[in-house]
């Protein structure tokens, strides 16, 4: 299963926050970008971003793709840019206006529109595309003005370097966990015997609008015993002695925060508690086991071995590590990504105790030189 969730539309705070995104930060990550388009030898990169991988495009722009239907191309040369191209409705440009770090050069024919730009750009010289094996089937024919321009993927590199969190993106990154503390917070106190999960849901998004959040990411599941697992708030009410497991993610100045736990409802169960402390021992422990360096695979054994040290054995069928940032699902993905300095990633750890409950935690670990940093305290 996924923790990630595609947003229809997202109405919470969007205006840019100039104290956590200076100019300064945005001319520090353009300048990245250009440092590895020189290394690649291109001229131009076209950066295409939609609700599910919008991540590069906002880091160049703060456009956020704010759900379906939003797409954005990115055109950035060595000396000119970046260029913004969306596909916005006019009537929304004096709003989008606000919250962007460049103007939006175009909102009709986004995509065709940037491939001119950046063929302009280049000069004949070789260009650069990120996240093209994203776009979908019905505007890749408007890539045909690239026709003859030599166009050469440089999305593995640019969504490294995305990862790869700069003080910015940590700031904000804290302010975005502390809001999704205070939804888990409020939540326990709300998830009391004939709550259905739907309106608890929905009264934690209530809250953590009003304080301030872009988009909130709520995902619930409650059992009488046995395993259970978070998903989609439904209209299932709450009895005495279930167990409620529970995933909030808070979305600030663009970046995701995400914590997760199980409670009892109604009654104390100190077997859960034994079983969140051992979990809570498991994560202090990945702190001196996880190194920049590593690969995702490697995070991923070492966790289920430190589980196997204490006694249990982790779920395999959560994320047990997975990056995060601006995405709810972002580089590293795979088992042979490797981790860098700076890389947060979200670690999931669930154990099933029989047919009694599910014990799970959920926090983001910042990768460290030599080791990490839990950002909820962990």
């Amino acid at each position: 299963m996924s923790f990630a969730k595609l947003p229809i539309l997202r109405h919470g705070l969007m205006v840019r926050d100039e104290e956590i995104l200076p100019d300064s930060a945005v001319n520090a990550r353009i300048e990245k970008v250009r440092t590895l388009m020189q290394a690649n030898n291109v001229e131009a990169v076209l950066v295409y971003g939609d609700p599910t991988k919008g991540g590069p495009a906002c880091y160049l722009t703060n456009y956020p793709c704010f759900g379906l239907g939003r797409r954005a191309t990115v055109v950035l040369g060595r000396k000119e840019g970046p260029f913004l191209f969306t596909a916005e409705p006019s009537r929304n440009l004096p709003r989008v206006r606000r919250f962007t770090t460049c103007d939006i050069e175009k909102t009709r024919q986004f995509l065709s529109a940037a491939c001119d730009r950046a063929k302009k750009l280049s000069e004949g010289k070789p260009m650069g595309s990120v996240n093209f094996a994203n776009l979908p089937h019905g505007v890749v024919k408007d890539t045909q003005g690239l026709s003859g321009s030599e166009l050469r993927d440089m999305t593995e590199e640019v969504v490294s370097l995305v990862a790869a969190k700069d003080e910015s993106s940590l700031r904000a990154m804290k302010q975005a966990v502390a809001l999704a503390a205070k939804g888990l917070s409020s939540l326990k106190g709300l998830a009391t015997p004939g709550k259905d999960l739907w309106q608890l849901a929905a009264d934690v998004d209530h809250q953590l609008r009003l304080l301030g959040c872009e988009d909130t990411n709520i995902l619930l599941g409650c059992s009488a015993g046995g395993p259970v697992r978070p998903g989609y708030p439904s209209r299932i009410r709450l009895s005495a002695g279930d167990s409620l497991v529970a995933y909030v993610g808070a979305q600030y100045a663009r970046q995701w925060g995400v914590v997760g736990t199980t409670f009892s409802i109604g009654s104390n169960r100190g077997n859960l508690d034994a079983m969140l402390s051992t979990l809570s021992e498991i994560q202090k422990k990945a702190l001196f086991r996880v190194k920049a360096g590593m690969t995702l695979g490697d995070v991923e054994a070492a966790l289920f071995d430190i589980g196997r040290e204490a006694g249990v054995s982790l779920s395999r069928d959560l994320p047990v590590v997975a990056g995060v940032g601006f995405d709810l699902s972002e580089y590293p993905v795979n088992a042979e990504n490797r981790v860098e300095r700076d890389m947060v990633l979200q670690a999931a750890l669930c154990v099933d105790v029989g047919r009694e409950f599910s014990a799970m935690l959920v926090n983001l670990l910042q990768v460290t030189g030599e080791g990490g940093v839990w950002l909820t305290g962990g």
